[in-house]
C-alpha cells in the first residue's frame, strides 16, 4: 500500500500484485477509507506568477495559467540570458481549511545550487555568502497599505494601476479621481512587500481564506551553457504535499555587468542605523561592525544592477565626504568594485565591477561646507574632486560624478545659478 497526499486527509490506494492486477481485499478497503471521509480536497492551491498578490487575495484556478505557469502541467517555464537574475512568485492559497507546518524544498537546477535548508546556521553567517549558491528563496511578509501620500492625489494616472480610483480626463489631462479611499481596491489590503530568507523562517502556517507567496531568485552565472535545466520544487504541509516542475531555458547570451540602463538608489547611514539600532549614530567602537551592514545592503541592491549611492556617512566621525573633497574611504571599495568580489563573499552580476556613480553632496549637504564661498568656492571645490578621480587611475576616474545641488526646492533662480557655475566649473549638475 502506498500513500498518497491530497488536502487535509491521506488516503490508501491499492497495491497492484505481481500480476499487475489491483487485489479485491485493497479495493474493499479504500472504498470503506473514503466512504468514512468528507469531501476530499486538497488544503493549498499552488500557482506562480510574477506580479504581486495581496494576502486577501484568491484567485480562481481558471486564471492563473500564464506564460509563466502551465497549470496542466504544474511546470513554472523561465527564460534568461548569462549573468542575468530570473525570478518568480509563488502562491500558496489555503482556501478551505488552514495550512499547517508548511514548507518549500527547492534544492536547485542542475548546475545552480541553493542552500542546505535541512541544516541552515543559525547564526545567519551564510546569507551574505553568495560564493557557492545560485537559487535563494524568500519567505514574503505583508505591509497592510493603510493611505498613500498627498503628492499623488491629483492624477490617479501616477498610482499603480490596483491603487487607483475610477477617474476622468481633467484640466491638461490629468486624471481626476472619484470616490474616497475605500474605492481603490488595494485600500487595507496587506501588500508582499518584505522578503525574508526562507532558512529564518523554514516553517509557516497558512490561515483560511489566504495565500502566502514564496519568492525565488535564480541567478545564471556567466559560465553557464544554454540549453534546458528543470528540477521538482516541492510543498510540505503537516497533511499533503504538491509537487511542481521548475524549467529554465538559458539563451545564448551573455548580460554585460554594468547595465545599460543607469540606476540610483540613494540612502543615508542615520536611516539604516535607526532601523537597526534605534539610533542614527554608534559609538566609534561599532564603526567596523556599521561598516558591514552598510556594505550588504550595497550587495544586495548590486545583484539586482541597482546602484545605491550615499551622504558618506560615517558612522563614527560626523563629517562628510564634500568637507575633505574626496570619497570616505568606505565608499572606495564600493566605486572600485572590491566589495563585489569573491574576497568580500560576493558573487554574481556586476562582480569586480564599481556602481559606477557618486554623488557629491547628496540632497545638497555640499552648502554646509563651501556655498558660503560663492563662485571661486565652487570652482576650488569642483577641481578638487575631479583630480581625486583623475588621479585615483581605473576603474574610479570612469565614475560617473556629479554636484547633488540641492532637493525638493522652489527657489528655481538660484537652482539656475549654482548649475551654471557647477558646468563652468567642470562638475556635471
Amino acid at each position: 500500500m502506498e500513500s498518497v497526499a491530497c488536502g487535509w486527509h491521506r488516503w490508501i490506494a491499492p497495491r497492484r500484485g505481481r500480476s499487475g492486477n489491483t487485489r479485491l481485499s485493497d479495493l474493499a478497503v479504500l472504498w470503506v477509507a473514503m466512504a468514512a471521509l468528507p469531501n476530499v480536497q486538497c488544503t493549498l492551491e499552488v500557482w506562480a506568477t510574477e506580479e504581486k498578490v495581496w494576502r486577501e487575495e484568491l484567485r480562481p484556478a481558471a486564471s492563473h495559467a500564464s506564460r509563466l505557469w502551465d497549470p496542466q502541467q504544474r511546470t513554472i517555464a523561465l527564460q534568461g540570458g548569462r549573468n542575468e537574475v530570473v525570478s518568480f512568485g509563488l502562491v500558496l492559497q489555503a482556501e478551505h481549511v488552514p495550512a499547517i507546518g508548511v514548507s518549500v524544498d527547492f534544492p536547485g537546477l542542475p548546475g545552480l545550487r541553493a542552500r542546505n535548508m535541512s541544516a541552515p546556521r543559525t547564526d545567519g553567517s551564510e546569507l551574505f555568502d553568495w560564493r557557492s549558491i545560485e537559487v535563494e528563496l524568500f519567505y514574503v511578509r505583508y505591509l497592510q497599505i493603510r493611505g498613500i501620500g498627498k503628492a499623488y492625489t491629483y492624477d490617479e494616472r501616477l498610482l499603480p494601476s490596483r491603487m487607483q480610483r475610477p477617474w476622468t480626463a481633467g484640466h491638461a489631462g490629468a486624471g481626476v479621481g472619484e470616490g474616497s479611499w475605500e474605492d481603490r481596491p488595494g485600500a487595507l489590503k496587506h501588500w508582499p512587500e518584505i522578503a525574508v530568507p526562507l532558512e529564518l523562517h523554514p516553517r509557516f502556517n497558512i490561515s483560511t481564506n489566504t495565500s502566502q507567496m514564496i519568492w525565488v531568485d535564480i541567478y545564471i552565472p556567466r559560465g553557464a551553457c544554454p540549453g534546458e535545466r528543470s528540477g521538482p520544487l516541492r510543498i510540505l504541509w503537516t497533511s499533503g504535499e504538491f509537487e511542481v516542475n521548475v524549467s529554465l531555458r538559458i539563451r545564448r547570451f551573455t548580460l554585460p555587468d554594468m547595465p545599460t540602463s543607469k540606476t540610483m538608489l540613494p540612502y543615508e547611514g542615520g536611516d539604516i542605523l535607526r532601523r537597526y539600532y534605534g539610533q542614527n549614530w554608534v559609538h566609534c567602537s561599532l564603526q567596523h561592525t556599521t561598516r558591514a551592514l552598510f556594505d550588504r545592503h550595497y550587495q544586495l541592491a548590486w545583484r539586482h544592477k541597482v546602484a545605491m549611492v550615499s551622504g558618506s556617512f560615517d558612522a563614527c566621525v560626523a563629517e562628510e565626504a564634500p568637507k575633505h573633497d574626496e570619497p570616505h574611504p568606505f565608499d572606495v571599495a564600493r566605486l572600485n568594485g572590491q566589495l563585489f568580489t569573491a574576497a568580500w563573499n560576493y558573487s554574481g552580476p556586476g562582480q569586480g565591477v564599481g556602481v559606477g556613480i557618486f554623488p557629491v553632496g547628496l540632497y545638497g549637504s555640499w552648502r554646509r561646507y563651501w556655498e558660503s564661498e560663492g563662485l571661486a568656492g565652487m570652482k576650488l571645490h569642483a577641481e578638487r574632486w575631479r583630480d581625486w578621480f583623475r588621479h585615483a587611475g581605473a576603474p574610479l576616474n570612469w565614475t560617473e560624478l556629479f554636484l547633488y545641488l540641492i532637493d525638493e526646492s522652489h527657489n528655481y533662480s538660484q537652482t539656475e545659478m549654482w548649475a551654471r557655475w557647477a558646468q563652468g566649473s567642470g562638475l556635471r549638475s
